[in-house]
């Protein structure tokens, strides 16, 4: 019985050699989030720390549209295991229902971006995201507060964030105080809240969401406020050039300029602020800005 007992014992000590020992000194895994759409992982991306503590992922592929994201098993699972999940409610309803799902086992982690504004497109606003900002900041930082890589979460990366959220709500605030129209046209409810943000109105062909039919009465109906109004440009969508609002300027007699409502990945390396700030002009060009 002596050998069987010592050998269980060295068996023991093998193991709490490897386990017990990586758990001690092994290095931690980094924070995983799982951002639902390319503004919300810019914004997972700009709070993280240095280094590679932590891993962000976008849910929504390149060039695929947010409204219509069906998911797979491997992303349900990218969403249910997350450290932190950054979504919009109301906005993708697969995402949605895997929220709701994970919420009912464990309710943490989650930062819904949209609270506090009934409109869903809240990353237009970048007064909006500058809050939005601190509530994926402290889920990053309460994920893994006990880890031994938890001091690598120092304020330079956020408040540096923060900082260019700052500067972008000054130049548009600036840079759109002085125009001479502020009515915008465009196909979709897109631009809510940057629009209320800046003074502006918008009047849109269909709803929020790219699906929506445009109905003929509403056309005609924004073909003569165009013209009582002295609109001059219409505001397409990346990638849909040829759609209703191009068909509505048509109609007034007025040009078109894209305007980008950052829901689908740009294709080249474009980043939130490039995007922000190339809207920035095209508004200040079509409003007659001074």
């Amino acid at each position: 019985m002596a050998p069987l007992r010592s050998t269980a014992a060295l068996l023991a000590l093998a193991l709490c050699a490897t386990g017990c020992n990586s758990q001690r000194t092994g290095p931690p895994g980094p924070v995983s989030v799982v951002a639902s759409m390319f503004p919300l992982a810019e914004l997972a991306r700009g709070v993280r720390p240095p280094g590679r503590a932590v891993r962000v992922t976008d849910l929504t592929p390149s060039g695929a549209e947010p409204h219509d994201l069906e998911l797979n098993s491997r992303q349900v699972d990218l969403l249910t295991d997350a450290d932190v999940v950054v979504y919009v409610s109301g906005l993708q309803p697969a995402v949605d229902e895997v929220v709701r799902k994970r919420t009912a086992r464990k309710d943490r982690g989650v930062v819904d971006v949209r609270r506090g504004s009934t409109d869903p497109h809240v990353w237009l606003d970048p007064v909006h995201m500058r809050k939005a900002a601190g509530l994926v900041e402290s889920a990053i930082r309460a994920a893994r507060s006990d880890a031994p890589h938890a001091s690598a979460f120092t304020d330079e990366a956020p408040a540096r964030f923060r900082s260019q959220l700052d500067a972008l709500h000054e130049e548009f605030a600036s840079g759109l105080s002085g125009c001479r129209q502020k009515l915008i046209v465009t196909a979709h409810e897109s631009f809510g809240p940057l629009a209320a943000l800046y003074g502006l109105r918008q009047e849109s062909i269909s709803g929020s969401g790219p699906e929506a039919e445009p109905d003929p009465r509403r056309l005609s109906e924004l073909v003569d406020l165009i013209r009582a109004k002295g609109v001059r440009t219409v505001f397409t969508e990346p990638g849909s050039p040829d759609g209703a609002a191009a068909t509505l300027a048509r109609e007034a007699g007025v040009r078109t300029a894209v305007l980008d409502p950052l829901e689908v990945r740009p294709s080249d390396d474009a980043t939130y602020f490039s995007v922000m700030r190339r809207n920035l002009g095209v508004l200040r060009e079509a409003l007659d800005c001074s």
